[in-house]
């Protein structure tokens, strides 16, 4: 008596029709024998078709790719890519169709089945939400917040540099660098809104709009002890004597470090919250 392995081979789409076409055609003891032998494939069909979607949802770089080809975006190797992947998915979602049909008539498992179908629900959204830029506004966010980061650091350096230069200090140098830390702390901001207004309208996802609210909140405060805390800190070089000099400009940074914690605190929750659309 020949031993069948516990482990059956994948089979591709092609082959499995073919099978099930000659179990058709053959006797009832063989028509459940191979009855049996299609519901232990098609877990493995099913995993390798979800794989498949994890594998073409790598192509995302693709779009990051066609965007930094701006202003004179290559349009025409996007639309091939566009092209390849709605090929792709289009196949897999017509596979997981009928998986689903043979799940629920062939092997009596309605359970799975509707798990199929939720799952295809959600995929379908997903493509929604792709389709109508929310992914990439989720990435424009991360890029804002590197670029405000950026500027608070070289905001600090500048005003150590106009510090250095008491008693006669370079104001005019100093009031330039405000000034052009004051335009990018707004273009940032208003960016920010509009994003937060897309989020809500467009994706229908006030949960996000409601972190990016939280997050100026947080980080207007955090502006303005900054801007206390450097005229703290040019107190104590004009005015050594002053013993209270010290310890406000210790107090304020401690301030300062609470609100950097909030606002990782509020990073965190958006980076959870967006994780479908990352």
């Amino acid at each position: 008596m020949t031993k069948t392995s516990s482990k059956p081979p994948a089979l591709s789409s092609t082959h499995q029709t073919q099978k099930l076409a000659m179990a058709h055609g053959s006797k009832p003891q063989e028509r459940a024998a191979s009855g049996l032998a299609r519901t232990a494939y098609l877990p493995i069909e099913l995993a390798a078709s979800i794989s498949t979607v994890g594998a073409v949802g790598s192509a995302r770089p693709g779009h990051e790719a066609y965007l930094r080809t701006a202003p004179h975006y290559d349009f025409q190797r996007y639309r091939q890519l566009v092209h390849e992947i709605t090929l792709a998915f289009s196949g897999i979602s017509k596979e997981l169709i009928e998986m689903k049909e043979r799940l629920h008539e062939e092997c009596e498992r309605p359970d799975l089945s509707e798990h199929i179908e939720k799952l295809q629900e959600k995929e379908r959204h997903k493509l929604e939400l792709a389709g109508t830029g929310c992914g990439s506004l989720v990435q424009r966010f991360y890029a804002l917040h590197a670029e405000r980061v950026e500027a608070y650091r070289l905001f600090e350096e500048g005003h150590e540099a106009y510090l250095r230069t008491a008693p006669h200090y370079d104001f005019q140098r100093y009031r330039q660098l405000v000034h052009e830390i004051t335009l990018a702390f707004s273009g940032i901001s208003k960016e920010l809104i509009e994003m937060k207004e897309r989020l809500h309208e467009e994706c229908e996802r006030p949960d996000l709009s409601e972190h990016i609210e939280k997050l100026q909140e947080k980080e207007r405060h955090k502006l303005e002890l900054t801007a206390k805390l450097q005229l703290a800190k040019q107190n104590v070089v004009d005015h050594p004597e002053d013993e209270s000099g010290p310890e406000l400009v210790q107090e304020l940074r401690q301030k300062i470090i609470k609100t950097v914690e909030a606002i990782s605190e509020i990073l965190q929750d958006f980076k959870y919250d967006s994780e479908e659309l990352a």
